[in-house]
């Protein structure tokens, strides 16, 4: 009796836990941001000088972009959309086309003279000793 295994796709072959663990350790990441970024910022904004204010909102500014160039970079690697961007990439009007490299050779190579040539048995290069019958 013959077994038949499923088929499986490459759809259905499961999850990809990359993506998964970049967006937790990501998570972490900003939680460890905002406790000691945002902790000093708040009570900064409360307490300081206007200088302090804006000097803290640019720095959180700069802290939020970078975090968030960080996730959209990670993500891109992560799932690789690298493949996606071959889609947007100009179609080849026609395919590749393999030459045989012994018929360009013999294309370009100079045939001599028959009267050039040398025979090995007969000299004169005219007609071949024929077998006696």
């Amino acid at each position: 009796m013959r077994h038949l295994r499923p088929v499986t796709t490459s759809r259905y072959r499961g999850m990809s836990w990359a993506p998964v663990l970049f967006l937790l350790g990501f998570l972490v990441a900003t939680g460890v941001t905002a406790y000691f970024f945002l902790e000093p910022a708040l009570r900064i904004a409360n307490e300081g000088t206007a200088e302090d204010r804006r000097r803290v909102t640019a720095y959180g500014l700069l802290a939020i972009s970078i975090m968030i160039l960080i996730l959209l970079v990670g993500l891109v690697m992560t799932m690789r959309m690298g493949k996606v961007g071959s889609l947007l990439a100009p179609k080849r009007s026609k395919p590749t086309v393999y030459p045989d490299a012994w018929a360009e050779s013999a294309k370009r190579m100079e045939v001599p003279a028959p009267e050039d040539m040398e025979y090995p048995d007969n000299s004169s290069g005219g007609e071949l000793d024929k077998p006696k019958e």
